[in-house]
């Protein structure tokens, strides 16, 4: 009866276990913006906590399977990587590699949904 319980408890907490493995790294992308590129959030895989109020703030927001969100309310994760590539022309306008604050994230990402691949 123990080995058993102990198998069920064990098969019940591998899933979890799995997920946190594949969450430690995700990726949000969003539509071109009015310069033509598409612009997409590498997220902090360590900050795991979503804040709800936050996400709301952002709109649509679809996350990539085992990713998590980089809304979080870990004050210790309070930045993000965030990318913005050109999708038609080469223009360098605009593009490149930064770090945003989470209150500049929300106003600066709306509408974000998942991309398969670029």
């Amino acid at each position: 009866m123990r080995s058993s319980s102990f198998l069920i408890l064990a098969t019940a907490l591998l899933p979890s276990a799995f997920a946190r493995i594949l969450s430690e790294v995700g990726t949000l992308y969003s539509g071109p913006n009015a310069n033509g590129y598409k612009q997409w959030a590498k997220i902090d895989g360590r900050c795991r906590r979503l804040n709800p109020r936050l996400a709301e703030n952002v709109g649509s927001l679809y996350i990539g399977e085992g990713a998590s969100c980089d809304l979080f309310e870990d004050t210790r994760c309070e930045k993000y990587v965030y990318e913005v590539k050109p999708t038609g022309e080469d223009n360098l306008f605009d593009s490149g590699v930064g770090y945003i604050s989470n209150s500049v994230r929300c106003d600066y990402f709306k509408d974000v949904y998942r991309v398969q691949d670029f």
